[in-house]
């Protein structure tokens, strides 16, 4: 077990309460324990955590302090570890409007806490489609703004 530590231990080590800790495994922003330990008919279970819970705990504690709820840090960080773990993913037009930008804060401050490569590559390739959805937004938004200036004008041509 020499990869795990313990929730107390994690709490320990960020300065966080592990009661707090608990609250947020239960939402998704940290990851659950991988593996637990049984401790006999009245000593209870002890779960053990990859160490990788550590920078994942800043992590959040930075985006909760950058004012972001725990509910957008879960959904941030689902999508950036799908982009972590699958290079080739891409995130939908959908995921990228409602969670791209947080996502991007997940990735870049976990990557600089990490110094992670694979995270530093999922930004790059969140960013650069963060940038192909914006640039084909503001292309429809400009032949539809066209479209509904015509509109208006054939409408009401004595109030322009």
């Amino acid at each position: 077990m020499h990869d795990l530590i313990t929730l107390q231990e994690a709490a320990q080590r960020t300065g966080n309460n592990p009661s707090t800790l608990r609250g947020w495994i239960l939402k998704d922003v940290i990851p659950g324990a991988v593996e637990i330990e049984s401790r006999g008919k009245a000593g209870g279970r002890r779960g053990y955590y990859p160490t990788t819970i550590i920078p994942e705990i800043e992590t959040a504690k930075r985006l909760q302090e950058a004012g972001l709820t725990l509910e957008t840090i879960a959904r941030a960080r689902t999508l950036a570890l799908e982009l972590m773990a699958e290079p080739e993913h891409i995130a939908g037009a959908e995921a990228i409007a409602k969670t791209g930008p947080a996502a991007r804060q997940w990735l870049t401050m976990y990557s600089e806490i990490t110094g992670d490569p694979v995270a530093r590559e999922a930004l790059r390739r969140l960013e650069a489609e963060f940038t192909a959805f914006l640039t084909l937004f503001v292309r429809n938004l400009r032949e539809n703004m066209s479209d509904v200036i015509g509109q208006i004008v054939v409408e009401n041509p004595n109030n322009i």
